[in-house]
């Protein structure tokens, strides 16, 4: 995996520092006074490019600030996350003795007593940490600690006991009302977070870190009490804050590790962290062919906090990971009348059940799929959705599953909500004829932009375009990239619309067909497999 590591420091008093290193589509952000932990950030992007894209903005931010790049002399380390735990009877005393290693990063914990009754009894002699100045020097003392502890004694996989948990969160109807009342107004958040704080409740540390924009050190205190506050310490998800609270998390699952998504998702909705949470985005939850989210997304409508869902992503892979045509997404009819505040819903995937689409707040809906079959075109025909202000549909292609047609595509036209904005017919096979059909529609007027782009558009979408061109010169924008038009088709429709978007162009095999006529043409949509 292509990774890389980059240091900048600004003279002054103190000196202060700003470095990155990139692994793939993770970035790290480290930051802060020279001789000091600093801050910490990661951040991961669907592609390396993405990646690549926001460090140089960032690069260009720090350099803009009069940092200096220096040369980083020590190797770059890979990040470590690892448990352990070993039982075994005393010889003299017959007690079920314990002993559990953990290492994250540079800091390696131990914690260890006696086992009773299926209940851990700690021994506070037992219990240490220690944070390391390298990766590599916690590693060396962490497998020292295992050899002298022997592989004689079975290891048993770790899970959290709540019984033993010092934890306890606190809560308060009224402020948390408040809060809910003045998404954006931090004064009543401020307010619920010193509360917390009285009463010792670890989120009012978190909430005041994060306020104050030290969302590293906020994110280092979460980590520390990953069991309590997440209820999973296997799976750490990129996190969302606003007034210092957590109201988004991402989890995306590592292909190697045997964590159930919907359990993780269970486990982190029904804990503290939670509370104010209302976004939620996800990566696959099965791989090579065994993707289901459904049991994902019923553990979300059975938890507390669906009535305040307002934002759902099921999209965080790549082809890297998965192709869209072999990732279902199960079966979701039953998740609509309980989430009664959802405004945005992003799904890429294969096929699936939507069900009846009665979402009376939602104003985003994204279908991303290389082949969108007969009974969710549909589910999207007969959704009841007057909010709905954007619409994006991938149609893909016949091989993949596409079934619609242009009486299908018709149908979604006439029966568009009257707040719609922005219409995406995207990824389509029939884009020829939907350039005449919106032309003649009484939604078009009322776009302020849309997007026709990963299609076929070729020669004759050229002319229909341009034909129709008085139609389309209102919007805002007009999307065309990753077609397969020609300089020629570019110059022609750019003589008659300024608002067109061209970006890349997709090329064909010259050899494959004649390029002056559509028909022969192999023409294929950006995304089918």
């Amino acid at each position: 995996m292509a990774r890389s590591r980059r240091r900048f420091e600004l003279a002054g008093s103190p000196q202060r520092f700003w470095q990155h290193e990139q692994i793939g589509t993770l970035i790290r952000l480290h930051w802060g006074d020279v001789g000091t932990d600093g801050q910490r950030l990661d951040r991961d992007f669907d592609s390396a490019d993405a990646a690549r894209g926001y460090l140089d903005a960032q690069v260009a931010a720090q350099l803009a600030k009069g940092y200096r790049e220096v040369e980083i002399t020590a190797p770059v380390e890979e990040s470590v996350q690892r448990k352990q735990r070993f039982e075994w009877i005393d010889d003299d005393t017959r007690e079920r003795q314990f002993r559990e290693l953990s290492q994250h990063d540079s800091r390696v914990a131990v914690r260890g007593g006696v086992r009773k009754q299926g209940v851990d009894h700690l021994d506070p002699e037992l219990a240490d940490g220690r944070r390391w100045a390298t990766i590599g020097e916690a590693t060396r003392a962490y497998d020292e600690m295992v050899t002298s502890l022997g592989y004689s004694h079975p290891v048993v996989e770790t899970t959290r006991d709540p019984s033993m948990s010092t934890y306890q969160p606190r809560e308060h109807a009224a402020l948390e009302a408040e809060c809910r009342a003045s998404r954006d107004v931090p004064g009543p958040w401020s307010v619920y977070a010193d509360y917390l704080l009285s009463q010792g409740d670890i989120i009012g540390e978190i909430a005041s870190l994060a306020a104050a924009g030290k969302h590293g050190a906020a994110t280092r205190k979460i980590r520390e009490h990953m069991g309590d506050l997440i209820g999973n310490e296997d799976v750490f998800p990129e996190l969302v804050f606003r007034h210092g609270f957590v109201v988004g998390a991402t989890f995306k699952l590592d292909y190697q590790r045997a964590v159930e998504l919907d359990e993780i998702t269970r486990q982190f909705m029904t804990g503290p962290l939670s509370r104010f949470v209302e976004s939620l985005r996800f990566g696959l939850a099965g791989f090579e062919s065994d993707n289901d989210w459904g049991p994902t997304l019923r553990t979300i409508t059975e938890s507390p906090r669906a009535p305040h869902i307002r934002d759902l992503r099921f999209d965080h892979y790549t082809r890297n990971d998965q192709e869209i045509s072999w990732t279902a997404f199960g079966d979701f009819s039953f998740a609509w009348p309980r989430l009664p505040s959802l405004e945005y819903l992003h799904l890429r995937a294969g096929g699936g059940t939507l069900g009846e689409l009665d979402l009376p707040m939602l104003k985003t809906f994204i279908r991303e799929t290389g082949g969108l079959g007969q009974e969710e075109l549909d589910a999207i025909t007969r959704a009841k959705w007057p909010q709905l202000e954007h619409l994006e549909l991938w149609f893909g292609s016949r091989s993949y599953g596409a079934t619609a047609t242009m009486t299908t595509i018709e149908e979604i036209l006439e029966t568009t909500p009257p707040r719609l904005r922005h219409l995406g017919i995207v990824n389509c096979e029939l884009v020829d004829d939907v350039i005449p059909a919106l032309a003649a529609s009484d939604v078009l007027p009322r776009l302020h932009s849309l997007d026709l782009s990963k299609g076929v558009m070729h020669r004759r979408a050229t002319e229909a375009l341009v034909q129709n061109a008085a139609r389309f010169r209102h919007l805002a924008s007009i999307d065309l990239s990753e077609n397969l038009l020609e300089d020629s088709h570019v110059e022609a429709i750019r003589g008659v619309l300024d608002n067109v978007i061209i970006g890349e162009q997709r090329e064909y095999d010259p050899d494959d067909g004649d390029p002056d006529d559509d028909d022969e043409l192999p023409r294929y949509v950006a995304v089918g497999e």
